[in-house]
């Protein structure tokens, strides 16, 4: 259905990496290098863009997925939507 490119592909490390950077921000892991109010709302964003990430699209991503045939479908329910799920709760947890 959908194959990322190597310019995607990065760009997807790359906001993975800075949504890193904001949970240990926030937690107090690292020294916010940008301002609290940007990294509380960074988080609330992330929060919401993994939970429904896990929640899926109803059709190819996520746990309540239709199409559950392919190798991309199977990794997702092993992998990608539980990861999804616990970072989405990892993000919830720092914003309380």
């Amino acid at each position: 259905m959908f194959r990322p490119g190597k310019a995607g592909t990065l760009a997807v490390a790359g906001l993975l990496l800075f949504a890193d950077y904001l949970l240990l921000a926030k937690s107090g892991y690292l020294a916010p290098l940008i301002a609290p109010a940007l990294i509380q709302w960074g988080c609330i964003a992330c929060a919401a863009v993994f939970l429904l990430r896990a929640m899926g699209d109803f059709r190819y991503v996520g746990f309540f997925k239709k199409v559950t045939h392919t190798a991309f479908a199977r990794q997702d329910t092993r992998l990608f939507s539980p990861l999804c799920l616990w970072l989405g709760f990892a993000f919830v947890a720092v914003l309380l």
